[in-house]
């Protein structure tokens, strides 16, 4: 495996990942990640034609997560998306 990550700027990350397995199965991934002190966004897609999504919001107590992954290569393969709470102090545990 093999991984770059590049930080352009303060608030953003670029990254990218390089993986052979024993069989000699290769898959690349790249994406990025931007940080704000509230909330921030994550995005990759990998050499399969997956794409992810996630962002993250927090607040005083609470945590909110939104997440979606689709495959752009196998459009017969649903489309997922969930949704998570974290509750304590300082926004989630």
């Amino acid at each position: 495996m093999l991984g770059i990550i590049g930080r352009p700027s303060r608030n953003l990350n670029l990254f990218s990942e390089f993986r052979v397995d024993p069989a000699n199965k290769t898959e690349m991934e790249v994406g990025f990640r931007t940080r704000f002190p509230e909330w921030s966004v994550t995005g990759s897609i990998d050499s399969t034609g997956k794409a992810f999504s996630l962002y993250k919001r927090t607040f005083e107590i609470l945590e909110c997560t939104w997440q979606g992954t689709i495959h752009f290569a196998d459009p017969k393969k649903p489309a997922s998306f969930g949704v998570g709470l974290a509750f304590g102090m300082g926004g989630g545990m």
